[in-house]
């Protein structure tokens, strides 16, 4: 299997590649009193089951982003009418009902609307298209492709049409076929975006040449590899930007390797940079306290446990702080500190995080609470 079809096969929920990779085994003694404070943060999750159903758009079947997002009566009826539920959000709800466990008990309708309303989405050439989506071609292209594949196998359904394999399909949207191009490419962005777009945008590119042929596939990759050496600064890190927004980076980079097997460069620099930046500075974005927990799960191998041990109570205090600030008021998580409204964004984020909180003190995998509200009001 290729490194990129490994890359798509794992994607969306990169605390799996984490899991599969590292195996199951308890890193580090974590005392009782850490446990304990994880086992704790459950609490905040009480409502979230709740607060999901009134993202739920029972016409479609599909999930709004937030209450923000949705429509009311009047703009529906004059304004918004084409207006709904977008892919993403809806992807984002199948992997949070997921996470509850909460999948085989969906009613039979809810289930059928919902994976109706994501198959709606693919075109005839395979890829995932929403209207409703504002990112550009590039990214939209690539994260599209992703997010339908992975909700559709959560649900246990399969797409309409078959995924896009062939380098004219993937060539209708990049032009990427050779290592000059994309040099090109990578290079121009690096100057242009801060280090975490840096990162994402290889990533979505990665997930579409995943569909090239073996051979280009791996010449690609081995090209982009050869050029993130070139581009990795003396902290370990990758490319400009605030510090979270370079520990972000760094974190989708790590990914990059952690899935092929290939040694992280500097990795012991890079831990070093990620403990600082989460000690000294305000995680002003939710994804910043997951991609935090993953990149120090990626570095693991190359880290002494010890290591890690010693600054366990930092990691989990400091989190744990971090996601609070994130909670809403109507039972869900925001993307930034304080939010008004919850997002599916959010609450996945923030459920990664806890997931990763888990298994860095010991703990066994749990389902989230809250889905017994969930499932009694889909069910009338």
């Amino acid at each position: 299997m290729s490194l990129i079809t490994r890359v798509i096969k794992l994607s969306i929920s990169l605390g799996c590649v984490l899991i599969v990779l590292l195996g199951a085994q308890k890193l580090w003694a974590a005392d009782s009193e850490l446990q304990a404070k994880v086992e704790n943060l459950d609490r905040t999750f009480d409502s979230l089951g709740q607060w999901l159903l009134t993202q739920y758009d029972p016409t479609t079947g599909g999930f709004w982003e937030s209450t923000a997002e949705q429509p009311s009566s009047i703009e529906w009826l004059y304004l918004w009418r084409d207006k709904k539920p977008r892919l993403e959000s809806t992807a984002r709800a199948v992997i949070i009902i997921d996470d509850m466990d909460a999948i085989q008990s969906l009613p039979v309708t809810a289930r059928t609307k919902l994976i109706d309303y994501i198959k709606h989405f693919q075109t005839s050439d395979g890829w995932f298209n929403d209207p409703n989506e504002k990112r550009n071609t590039q990214s939209k292209l690539g994260r599209g492709l992703n997010y339908g594949i992975e909700s559709l196998r959560r649900l246990q359904a399969d797409p309409i049409y078959s995924l896009p394999n062939t380098v004219e399909s993937a060539n209708q949207y990049q032009n990427l076929d050779d290592q000059d191009s994309l040099q090109d490419w990578l290079q121009t962005i690096s100057k242009q975006q801060n280090a975490w777009t840096v990162g994402g945008a290889v990533q979505d590119q990665l997930w579409i040449i995943q569909r090239f042929p073996a051979q280009q596939q791996e010449r690609l990759t081995n090209s982009l590899f050869d050029l993130l050496a070139k581009q990795q600064s003396e902290d370990g890190y990758w490319w400009q930007g605030t510090p979270y927004e370079r520990l972000s980076g760094a974190y989708k980079v790590s990914t990059y390797y952690l899935v092929s097997g290939k040694p992280m460069p500097r990795s012991q620099r890079i831990y070093n940079t990620t403990l600082t930046v989460l000690r000294n500075e305000p995680a002003t974005h939710v994804c910043y306290v997951r991609n935090t927990l993953h990149l120090i799960e990626a570095l693991q191998p190359y880290i002494d446990s010890e290591t890690i041990g010693l600054d366990l109570a930092d990691i989990v205090d400091t989190t744990m702080h971090n996601l609070s600030t994130f909670k809403t008021a109507d039972g869900g998580f925001s993307q930034k500190p304080n939010g008004k409204f919850g997002t599916t964004d959010g609450a996945s984020q923030a459920m990664k995080a806890r997931n990763e909180l888990r298994r860095l003190v010991g703990l066994p995998p749990k389902p989230f609470p809250g889905a017994e509200a969930l499932i009694i009001e889909l069910s009338q």
